[in-house]
């Protein structure tokens, strides 16, 4: 009798901690909403760059931390990475602000290139990646588009 009940509690501790792995996988909207740069100490400047996300899920969001890379024309101009964030609580909403160094090299290749284009427009990636924590997989987002240089 007691082999049974201690067979019957180890697989039902067996099926709680299976369940608790189970998770939804969270899904966040990222938009940037501000970008600027902030006074820097040396030749290179940093950025600020302040993200919109939205927790599309039913459930809250724990940010561990945020990976981001931003490319113009395909060529890596900026990346940076950010921790200690707030939670998206669930069908939420949150601000968070990342800073961020150019790679110079590659810059100065953008801005060369800038200088030979003749359609007046520059592609643009923004993509993102948000740590949620050990047993969610990382949320992964990616914007693209196109930015106009004479105002259309």
């Amino acid at each position: 009798m007691i082999r049974r009940f201690l067979t019957l509690a180890a697989l039902l501790w067996l099926l709680a901690g299976c369940s608790a792995l189970n998770r939804q996988k969270p899904e966040l909207n990222v938009t940037v909403n501000s970008f600027s740069m902030e006074p820097g100490n040396g030749m290179v400047p940093r950025f600020r760059i302040g993200l919109h996300l939205v927790n599309t899920s039913p459930v809250d969001v724990n940010i561990k931390g945020v990976v981001y890379k931003i490319y113009l024309d395909g060529r890596k101009v900026l990346t940076g990475a950010a921790h200690d964030l707030p939670e998206v609580p669930a069908y939420g909403e949150a601000d968070i602000t990342v800073t961020g160094t150019p790679d110079i090299f590659e810059t100065l290749g953008f801005f060369k290139d800038m200088m030979s284009k003749r359609n007046g427009t520059i592609d643009y990636v923004v993509d993102v990646s948000v740590d949620a924590g050990s047993f969610i997989p990382m949320i992964h987002t990616k914007k693209e588009g196109k930015l106009s240089l004479n105002g259309k």
